[in-house]
């Protein structure tokens, strides 16, 4: 084996544990933010005037209390797990110096999250009451309640149910 063949498989393989360390921290943070968002969200205020203060309830820490919120509560709602597992689909693809496709990795995480974000968002939509406040914007996140209002609004909710669709 050759020195380059050699360099690339080290760092293949420094990637892979990054992308695991990544996806763990990911996952962990999210499914925790489902489970702990309420106790956090006076963490909002607190952080930024008095960061040693912060006592985050979320599993992954503060920072983590922040991954959380950005991928559960203000983009994707429940379906932002997809994002760590699609990490750790590369992570272990890298780690076992597999092929692997970026780009077809990638949009299928984004239309994966964007697509389950909008067909929670209709569903909590169709619920109504308290089910639009779970996870501070929604089962379905802000990204997803804010297009799925947006296209009701626009095309009506029957319409916009075969959109999603």
């Amino acid at each position: 084996m050759s020195y380059k063949e050699t360099v690339k498989k080290k760092t293949l393989f420094l990637i892979g544990l990054a992308l695991l360390g990544l996806s763990v921290f990911l996952l962990v943070s999210s499914i925790s933010y489902i489970f702990t968002w309420k106790e956090d969200q006076s963490l909002k205020a607190v952080a930024s005037m008095f960061p040693e203060a912060m006592r985050a309830s979320n599993r992954a820490g503060g920072l983590g209390y922040f991954a959380g919120e950005f991928l559960v509560g203000s983009c994707f709602g429940i379906a932002a797990v997809v994002f760590g597992f699609t990490l750790l689909y590369a992570a272990f693809k890298f780690l076992f110096i597999k092929k692997i496709n970026y780009l077809k990795l990638v949009s299928c995480a984004l239309v994966g999250s964007l697509l389950g974000s909008l067909i929670l968002s209709y569903a909590a939509m169709l619920l109504g009451g308290q089910s639009q406040l779970f996870l501070g914007h929604g089962i379905g996140g802000g990204a997803g309640a804010y297009l799925v209002g947006a296209m009701s609004m626009l095309i009506g909710r029957e319409v916009c149910a075969v959109v999603i669709l």
